[in-house]
């Protein structure tokens, strides 16, 4: 099926354009077209090949009486798909959803998804999601996500490949306790040529899933309460393993902590992160944690980076192992820091030299136990 220089605006009638599953395989194809005000989901497709180019979705609704519809813009179930040149948004709910899918969106824009006041919902500008153990696979390159009120990207058991995305301005629904602009939740998450800034709630958020964060930028984190991260990689106790790396990237203007392991395996190299500042409620201020509270399997390694201006401690050890070489310290209360936590040790080893202090106190880094605590609203 082709859907092409088409215009639809109706409030009444349900979806705009939809395939279902049957024998063999949909394909749809949508160029130049625009879906609006389309109640339950504007485009909406099951076992099909779908091309999607020059189009628009704009205000997709809610049914109204209908608990089980949320309004997305677009719904992709086992679909394989390409979408380019094209913009959803005022979506409720998710803007795009990936459920068992495979494609790329390109050269597109997605803005504004709202909420309908659920606190139960996860409201998300792309959202790509597992079931029955098939992973979605999403390349998202050369593409805006901004305006969404929890996470602009979600990966759920899935991959996710993000090159030259710009990810801003994108607002923590405080009905919900956190939210991040970027998030893996047992997924997997590669990030490249990215802007992440002006984000509310922190940057990029790994929970029991890997991350790569590759010639990025994350910054100028905006927060009225909580964990504003730039970089963190979290796993709680019986979860999979969490694991993130951070290579050639700016991480500057964080709250509470720039790039944190909470239980995961952290390591930061060739980068600089820089202006940590603590949260409204004065927790914080380290420029690179990693955290052992309730299980000794977090660690981390920071080698070649710069950290700069951070308002607490510029690496911070609390009950874990943490490497450091070939790195500087400038300009902060605390070099190089290693905290006991509950029952764990923490223990910083220098293999090579880096270099602390500020301005013209400058010398070989040390490792100090400064009676610092960390950050009681980490987790």
């Amino acid at each position: 099926m082709m859907t092409d220089n088409l215009a639809l605006s109706n409030g009444t009638t349900g979806r705009a354009v939809e395939t279902v599953s049957g024998p063999g395989v949909n394909t749809l194809t949508i160029d130049s077209c625009l879906l609006q005000r389309s109640n339950d989901a504007a485009i909406s497709t099951a076992d099909t090949t779908l091309v999607m180019s020059r189009t628009a979705v704009r205000d997709t609704l809610p049914i109204a009486g209908n608990d089980s519809s949320f309004g997305v813009g677009v719904a992709l179930y086992q679909t394989t798909f390409t979408i380019s040149q094209s913009t959803v948004e005022r979506a409720h709910t998710s803007a795009v959803e990936l459920v068992q899918s495979k494609g790329s969106i390109v050269n597109s824009t997605v803005k504004d998804t709202l909420s309908i006041g659920d606190p139960q919902i996860v409201y998300t500008g792309i959202r790509a999601v597992s079931s029955n153990s098939n992973p979605t696979e999403l390349t998202l390159k050369s593409s805006t996500i901004s305006g969404t009120p929890q996470v602009a990207i979600m990966v759920y058991k899935s991959t996710a490949t993000i090159e030259g995305a710009l990810v801003y301005n994108n607002m923590v629904d405080l009905a919900h306790a956190r939210g991040a602009p970027v998030l893996a939740d047992t997924g997997t998450i590669t990030m490249r040529y990215s802007v992440l800034t002006e984000n509310w709630g922190g940057g990029l958020l790994i929970r029991r899933g890997s991350g790569l964060l590759d010639s990025s930028v994350v910054k100028d984190v905006q927060l009225e309460l909580g964990f504003g991260p730039c970089a963190a990689v979290i796993r709680l106790p019986n979860e999979v393993p969490a694991d993130l790396k951070v290579s050639a990237s700016l991480l500057e203007g964080c709250s509470q902590v720039g790039a944190v392991s909470y239980q995961g395996n952290l390591t930061v190299e060739n980068s600089l992160v820089h202006d940590v500042f603590p949260s409204v409620e004065g927790f914080g201020g380290d420029a690179i944690s990693v955290v052992n509270e309730k299980m000794p399997d977090g660690a981390l390694t920071v080698r070649s980076t710069l950290v700069d201006e951070a308002t607490r401690a510029g690496i911070s050890s609390f009950g874990a192992s943490a490497t450091v070489e070939k790195s500087a310290i400038l300009c902060t209360k605390f070099g190089i820091v290693a905290e006991p936590l509950d029952m764990y040790t923490a223990n910083v080893a220098l293999p090579e030299d880096s270099l602390c202090g500020c301005d013209d106190a400058m010398g070989a880094c040390t490792v100090e136990t400064a009676g610092i605590e960390v950050s009681a609203d980490l987790y």
